[in-house]
């Protein structure tokens, strides 16, 4: 997926950013906005992440897109 510094800048004002690892409804252990790995790694409880590494992460993973 590729997505727009704009919709990069929409994402970050509108949705929630947690730096802390959480459970989402589905049972899954999450990060940030959603992420559910970080460079390939599965999120597990206790995961902590800056926000700073979150925005980097984010804007390197959809602005690039899959590879």
């Amino acid at each position: 997926m590729k997505i727009s510094k704009q919709g990069i800048d929409l994402l970050k004002h509108f949705d929630s950013y947690e730096m802390k690892a959480y459970t989402c409804p589905a049972g899954v252990w999450t990060l940030g906005w959603g992420f559910t790995q970080v460079n390939g790694v599965k999120v597990k409880e206790g995961d902590m992440m800056p926000w700073s590494l979150f925005v980097t992460t984010l804007e390197d993973q959809v602005l690039e897109g899959p590879t």
